[in-house]
């Protein structure tokens, strides 16, 4: 992943992030997944945008 620390610092919160592997996702899920077995419960909240 890469960040963008100049809009870190102007926001106070990690900004522009985009992957530079484009199989990044492929490869992180599996990680993901082992993460989310580790936890006996929890909420999973997505933010899905609607444009106008």
């Amino acid at each position: 992943m890469r960040w963008n620390p100049g809009g870190a610092v102007a926001t106070g919160k990690a900004t522009h992030q985009y992957a530079s592997d484009i199989g990044w996702a492929a490869k992180q899920v599996a990680q993901m997944y082992n993460l989310y077995s580790l936890v006996d419960s929890y909420k999973l909240v997505l933010e899905i945008p609607k444009y106008k």
